[in-house]
């Protein structure tokens, strides 16, 4: 008989799970597709992610990274004024470097973003997914060169 307090995931998944998952291996597996062939055809590209995200192991994602022999550039929220996250982008661009940074902060300084907000229901999570509007703007600065007056860009 088990000792101790019941999984925090029951080890079978339900088939709306499981069909979840697949659905986001097949969209992950397509963009780094994409991302490889503009990468092939001579332009650059980069692929962000949560700095803990699994798909960071998935060999389709690892196999992007030697293919392009990635920078890996960690940017702390916090050096934008936001307590939500670290993000990391991969990318064969290296003026992303400039959007580096790292937290300066205690461990634990920092409110967990894991776990559902007993007001709303809603991931705490969710409010991280989209970028900062400093964030933004300084990526499109580290960017910009990439693109010609025409429009016709050389990076994804």
């Amino acid at each position: 008989m088990p000792v101790g307090g019941s999984p925090v995931r029951p080890p079978i998944q339900r088939c709306s799970s499981q069909h979840r998952v697949r659905k986001s291996f097949t969209l992950l597996h397509r963009c780094v597709q994409i991302l490889l062939a503009v990468f092939q055809s001579g332009d650059h590209c980069d692929l962000e992610q949560p700095r803990n995200a699994l798909s960071w192991l998935e060999p389709c994602v690892q196999g992007y990274l030697l293919d392009i022999a990635a920078d890996l550039v960690v940017v702390a929220a916090c050096a934008f004024d936001s307590d939500t996250k670290h993000w990391l982008f991969a990318t064969s661009w290296r003026d992303l470097q400039s959007l580096a940074s790292q937290c300066p902060h205690p461990h634990g300084t920092h409110p967990p973003i894991h776990g559902v907000d007993p007001e709303t229901g809603n991931f705490r999570s969710r409010a991280s997914a989209q970028f900062l509007v400093a964030l933004a703007r300084k990526y499109v600065e580290a960017i910009t060169s990439l693109f010609s007056p025409t429009g016709w860009g050389r990076h994804l």
